[in-house]
């Protein structure tokens, strides 16, 4: 299945006030990204993105959660994306209200 030890994996977190702000917020993002590997042609394919979902605690602290999985056997691989989500997408997503988290290796992904 290509999990830990046998591929790296970063979980990107969405945490907002608004259910839906926060859930529309994912699904541009995951579209977004999905973007960025599409001009990739040849790494895009070694990338492999699953979701957006609602995470396993859907709320904490009053706190809507929603998470976006990127799996790639390279890591190197994955850093430029990072980047680039990193740099692009802070800013919308503040305006909206949400917060993005990104977790390399997640230790837990509740």
């Amino acid at each position: 299945m290509s999990y830990p030890p046998f591929s790296h994996l970063v979980c990107l977190r969405l945490k907002g006030n608004n259910k839906d702000k926060t859930e529309e917020a994912a699904r541009v993002l995951s579209e977004d990204i999905r973007d960025i590997l599409a001009g990739w042609p040849k790494r895009g394919k070694e990338i492999q993105v699953l979701g957006p979902v609602e995470a396993p605690i859907s709320k904490i602290k009053g706190k809507y959660r929603w998470q976006i999985l990127l799996k790639s056997k390279s890591m190197s691989i994955l850093n430029p994306l990072l980047n680039a989500v990193d740099k692009g997408s802070r800013k919308g997503l503040q305006e909206n209200g949400v917060n993005l988290v990104l977790d390399v290796y997640p230790y837990q992904m509740i």
